[in-house]
Order: structure tokens, then C-alpha cells, then sequence
């Protein structure tokens, strides 16, 4: 029994290493936008430019970065699409603080080294909180990093060094924590994770309807500890601006190939001819067909639809739990993050990370091969290959965040459809 466990731990230590292994060398550092604009932002920060932290206010988010960033990229010879920082003020001061002694080459390359490594420990964080023990794991394992690796999810969240693959594994190191009883890290973790995107914290709501009261102790308090702290090193004024940023981004819908949401959705099928062109900053002077991106000004009433299903979503599952008063099942939360972020605004694909760590748990619901094949077919949708059949736009549609979105809405349901059967 001992070597057969001995056989097992060392195929999961193999089957981590080749996922590490593969990642650094076919994927290097990759080229991050979002991760310099981390940096970029701490750089003006911290040379007393706090205005150039966010970008103004253009009557809708338009994804472009200050024009004196592009002016510094230029000065230091970089190239590339940049995009802005829409993160909380804190981090720009925290970025400012470690970027002045690293760079921006060091500071992408520090997370581009350490988020491999967050995105298998989000893996096996999920796996844990799942229960799954002896051979299975080593099923889920395997399943786990083929979903990131064949899905434009895992895919554009390992070639773009995402931010959101720390953010990820925060919220499923949370929720294992606090099936754990680990109260004290759960409140902690989720707390961080909604430090840097404000949604996780709806996250709270299901360990209110489930009276898990110490892990909400937890999370109010280090919540309460970081944003005050973030007021004291950063100002309200920065503050101020930044939930202005919110309110608009709550109030825009963004169009690209890589959003998977309800927002985009509406906006290509019904707006198509009201989207605004964006060209990205990078494109060459006088080129025929500049790349970029849609947006559109969603207005209120629309933006008030989406908070309400949002709000109703968080309410009806709490409400639930709270009424039977019964722990929820374990893939009651995914399938609910996964519904989340499908309601949000500006939905990437990466955002649906954790429900993704939680797939191979249809290896568990039905066995390792029928659970494979059901896998397969759930996140086809959102398949590497499926995106290279669909890359170009039909009629002027961009049909791969549709059969994304439709992806991802999948996905949740059948977590939330097998959640009594792990």
C-alpha cells in the first residue's frame, strides 16, 4: 500500500514538473500587458504622477493607456499593446515600491516565473477541496493541466503572464482553506483576492447564507486592515478616481475575440452597429487594417440589468444555503464564480480560471472515461482548436467569444449539475 502511494506522489510530481517544464520553455516571459501596467503604474506613483495612474474618463472604457505612457514606452524602446491599470490604488503603490528596484523586465519576469506555478497549485488547491485521493488524483491532475493548456481560458492566461491567475488562486486556496476549517487563511486569502478584483468578494455572500461565521470574521477584518491601508499610502483622491474607473467600466461593454460574458454577447448580437472601433496604440503608421477592439456605452438601464442579475444570482444561492441550512456542495462554488463573472463587466476568459480548476471533476462524477469525454465536449466551445476555426469574423461578427460565452455558461451549468455527485 505504501509503495503503490510512494508510485502515485512521484507521478504527480512528474506530471507538475513536465506542466512547469513545457510552460517555461515554450512560453518564456511572455509579452504582459496587464502585468506592466502594474508596473507602469507604480513607476508614476512613485515619481509623484498620481495622476497618470488611471486613465480619464472618456465616456466609456476604451482599454487605451494615458498618452504618457506611450510616450515613456517609446522613450525605453517598447513596443507592443499596453493596457491600463484598473486595479486598486494600493498596488500601484506597492508596484512603485518593488518595480523601482526590479524594473518592468524583472517585475513581468518575477510573476512570469511564479504564475505557472500559482495556475498547478490552483489545480491542486481544487483538487484538495474535492476530496479526490489515491489514482484519481492523478486523473484529475492530468485532466486539469490539458484543460490549460487546449483552452483559450488557461492558454491566453499563461501566453499574457496574467494577473488574474494570482487573483484565481486565491479565491480556490480560499475556498479550500475554509472546507478545511482553516478559517483565519480563508478570510485572509479571499480578502487579498478581492484587493486586487473587487468581485470575489461576492464570495462572502455564500459563507454568509452558509453561517460560516469565522471565516467572514476573517475576511472583514484583513478587507478592513487592506483598505485602510490603501488609503493611508495612496490618498482618497486616488481612491476617488478609481471608483469612478469601476463606474465606468460597469457602464462599457467590450468586444474582442477573448470576452466571454454576457455583456459582449448582448452587445455583438443587438448594438453590432452602434460598437465603436478602437485601434490599438501599436499598430504602424498608415497600415490598411489596424487591429483592435469594439466598446460601447452600455447605458444605465443596461448596466443597472446586469448588477441586478448579478445581486439576484448572490442572493438566490445564499438565501438557499441560509434556508436549508445545509453546507452547499463543493461545486456549488465554482459553478457560482463561473456565473459571476458571466454577469460581470468586462469578462476575459481568463476570468472563468476557477471554475476551470474544477473541471476535472466530471472524472469524478462519472469515472475517468466517461468523465474525460464529458470534459472534452464541455470546453470545446473554448478550445484552442475551435478558436483556430473561428478567427476570423463572419460577416462582420466576431463568432469566438459567442461560442465562448456560450462555453463558459456550460461549464457552470454542468458543475452546478453534477454538484451532488462529488
Amino acid at each position: 500500500m505504501q509503495t503503490e502511494a510512494r508510485a502515485e506522489i512521484r507521478w504527480l510530481v512528474a506530471l507538475s514538473l513536465a506542466f512547469l517544464a513545457f510552460v517555461y520553455v515554450r512560453f518564456g516571459v511572455a509579452h504582459s500587458p496587464d502585468m506592466a501596467a502594474t508596473w507602469l503604474a507604480g513607476h508614476f506613483f512613485d515619481t509623484d504622477r498620481s495622476d497618470l495612474v488611471y486613465p480619464k474618463d472618456e465616456g466609456v472604457f476604451s482599454m487605451l493607456i494615458p498618452e504618457a505612457w506611450s510616450e515613456f514606452l517609446k522613450s525605453e524602446g517598447r513596443e507592443g499593446v499596453y493596457y491600463p491599470f484598473i486595479y486598486p490604488p494600493l498596488w500601484a503603490w506597492a508596484a512603485g515600491k518593488a518595480g523601482s528596484h526590479i524594473g518592468m523586465d524583472g517585475f513581468v519576469s518575477l510573476f512570469g516565473f511564479l504564475n505557472p506555478i500559482l495556475l498547478l497549485g490552483t489545480c491542486l488547491l481544487a483538487m484538495r477541496a474535492c476530496g479526490v485521493t489515491g489514482r484519481l488524483r492523478l486523473f484529475w491532475l492530468a485532466a486539469g493541466i490539458a484543460a490549460l493548456l487546449f483552452t483559450s481560458i488557461g492558454l491566453v492566461a499563461i501566453e499574457q503572464n496574467q494577473p488574474q491567475i494570482l487573483v484565481s488562486f486565491l479565491v480556490v486556496a480560499a475556498i479550500e482553506r475554509d472546507r478545511a476549517g482553516a478559517w483565519k487563511a480563508a478570510g485572509t486569502l479571499l480578502a487579498l483576492a478581492a484587493a486586487i478584483k473587487l468581485y470575489p468578494a461576492l464570495l462572502a455572500a455564500l459563507w454568509l447564507g452558509e453561517r460560516r461565521w469565522r471565516s467572514i470574521a476573517s475576511f472583514g477584518v484583513a478587507g478592513a486592515l487592506l483598505g485602510m491601508s490603501s488609503i493611508v499610502v495612496a490618498g482618497w483622491p486616488l481612491h476617488r478616481e478609481f471608483l469612478g474607473l469601476i463606474a465606468l467600466l460597469r457602464e462599457s461593454a467590450v468586444v474582442t475575440s477573448f470576452n466571454f460574458g454576457l455583456d459582449s454577447a448582448l452587445a455583438q448580437i443587438f448594438w453590432r452597429d452602434d460598437l465603436v472601433f478602437v485601434a490599438s496604440l501599436d499598430n504602424p503608421v498608415g497600415i490598411a487594417h489596424p487591429h483592435g477592439w469594439k466598446v460601447l456605452a452600455k447605458g444605465q438601464a443596461w448596466s443597472l440589468f446586469s448588477a441586478l442579475a448579478l445581486l439576484s444570482m448572490t442572493s438566490i444561492l445564499a438565501f438557499g444555503a441560509w434556508r436549508s441550512g445545509r453546507q452547499l456542495p463543493i461545486l456549488a462554488y465554482p459553478a457560482f464564480l463561473a456565473g459571476l463573472v458571466f454577469f460581470a463587466p468586462l469578462s476575459w476568459s481568463y476570468h472563468y480560471l476557477p471554475a476551470l480548476a474544477f473541471a476535472p471533476a466530471f472524472l469524478v462524477a462519472f469515472g475517468p472515461i466517461m468523465g474525460a469525454a464529458a470534459l472534452t465536449i464541455i470546453l470545446s466551445p473554448t478550445s484552442s482548436l475551435v478558436f483556430w476555426l473561428f478567427s476570423n469574423p463572419i460577416d462582420g461578427l466576431l463568432v469566438n467569444p459567442l461560442l465562448g460565452t456560450l462555453g463558459v455558461v456550460v461549464l457552470g451549468l454542468a458543475l452546478w449539475g453534477v454538484r451532488h455527485r462529488v
